[in-house]
């Protein structure tokens, strides 16, 4: 369960400037490597880095109305 994950996807789709990329992310191989292990480690979830781990943990915290207006906020690209 990464984040976004530093592919050529967001150049090609347009996304540079998207508030979410800005954050951090996670290059390909790194979340590949991360999930590899955890798969022969016999992990059925796994999430790599903290910061996505406090995210995944505040997430289940917060109404779905909050998490939606989050989302919603750090996927817009800055007008």
């Amino acid at each position: 369960m990464p984040r976004a994950t530093a592919t050529g996807f967001q150049a090609t789709a347009g996304l540079d400037g998207v508030r979410l990329l800005s954050l951090g992310m996670m290059g390909a191989a790194e979340v590949a490597e991360y999930g590899y292990r955890a798969t022969m480690q016999g992990r059925v979830i796994a999430v790599p880095g903290i910061q996505n781990r406090i995210g995944t943990q505040a997430g289940l915290l917060q109404p779905r109305s909050l998490m939606r207006a989050l989302v919603c906020r750090i996927q817009a690209k800055p007008e």
